[in-house]
């Protein structure tokens, strides 16, 4: 999607409860209105297009213009961008203009963190961004309902010893799957596990088991340190006991990774291991809810027909593919155990029956 900036668009930014506002050519603007209230004015509505990154800044925001243009159908279009193309956002010297300089000339695809349109499934995340830290890093009901319609909570709901806490802040971190798609090997989950704390620095991890969170790290570290902790409790439920082997049953296959991988006496080698399954996992998942499903391609087949002469003739024929599967994530690639990818089918269609209900 070409970035080049028309007329009748926007460019909208949050910052310290200001939003500030960029059209073409006109200097920037700042507004105090609140959220709700600037969504209603005539400039937002009217504009053919509107661009913001999808940042936790900006989480209400975006919130509030699903909300107007699902009522009304304007904005005409909402496009959210990746938040790390802007890597000094937040920070204390950023220039007014600084976040729309870092919104042009970007040209990847949606799939691997490009500019995409705000959906239904989008504003589920937002919507929860919002809540949340609104809520004080709490789980209100208001915020369990927005988990339970994130299309990560396919995923989510199937650990056994999930926190809904956990798990909230894990979804605000993150923000969008595609964000953290490396571009160049896109079936690697690299770039999420490096994000999420789990790279070069197993101290962290370390710290965090012994119940020592880093507070003496400068700012990225720590916030790197948080979005690890993140990770860690969402799957244990914050308690980093392993169960016994005999007692894991096959909604636990984090804890059979665990088991499976020698580890030291604070086990954090196997915690290593399991958080990065669990990302995998989720992101997959995740990614899979955010795409449509594919259908079935016939696929040319050839194969030799017999007939009455010498030779035998050589014939195409168009027949459905037999080994085409229509969601990206395919549970028997991913699990090891039979009986892991069974508890997994009927889960999905556990989720399947109450939507539909």
């Amino acid at each position: 999607m070409n970035s080049v900036q028309r007329i009748g668009e926007l460019r909208l930014h949050t910052q310290d409860g200001v939003i500030r506002l960029n059209e073409p050519g006109h200097p920037s603007q700042h507004s105090r209105l609140t959220p709700r209230e600037f969504v209603m004015q005539k400039v937002v509505l009217d504009a053919e297009s509107i661009r913001l990154l999808g940042s936790r800044e900006n989480a209400r925001l975006i919130s509030e213009l699903h909300s107007v243009r699902s009522i009304g159908g304007k904005p005409r279009s909402v496009w959210l961008g990746n938040p790390a193309w802007a890597p000094n956002l937040g920070a204390s010297e950023e220039s007014d203009d600084y976040v729309f300089q870092c919104m042009a000339g970007k040209e990847e695809a949606a799939s691997v963190g490009g500019w995409h349109q705000l959906t239904e499934k989008d504003y589920a995340t937002f919507a929860l961004m919002a809540e949340f830290a609104r809520a004080g890093h709490r789980c209100t009901p208001v915020v369990e309902q927005h988990l339970r319609r994130h299309p990560a909570w396919l995923a989510l709901s199937f650990l056994p010893d999930l926190s809904k806490v956990a798990a909230c802040g894990l979804i605000a971190a993150i923000g969008d799957p595609r964000w953290h798609v490396d571009s160049a090997k896109p079936d690697r989950h690299t770039k999420l596990r490096a994000y999420m704390g789990l790279g070069s620095r197993p101290e962290l991890i370390e710290n965090l088991l012994s119940g020592k969170f880093p507070e003496d790290l400068a700012l990225a570290p720590r916030l790197k340190a948080r979005r690890l902790q993140w990770v860690l409790d969402t799957w244990t439920g914050g308690d980093y006991t392993p169960p016994a082997q005999d007692m894991v049953g096959p909604d636990g296959f984090l804890w059979r990774v665990y088991h499976s991988v020698a580890s030291n006496k604070t086990g954090f080698r196997g915690m290593m291991r399991a958080c990065n399954v669990f990302l995998r996992f989720l992101q997959s998942v995740w990614l899979d809810n955010l795409t449509k499903a594919r259908e079935y391609e016939r696929v040319a087949k050839r194969f030799r027909k017999a007939t009455t002469a010498p030779k035998t003739l050589k014939v195409s024929r168009m027949l459905p593919c037999r080994t085409y599967c229509p969601t990206l994530f395919v549970p028997e690639h991913f699990f090891h155990l039979k009986a892991e990818v069974e508890a997994w089918k009927q889960h999905v269609a556990r989720c399947h029956d109450r939507e539909s209900q």
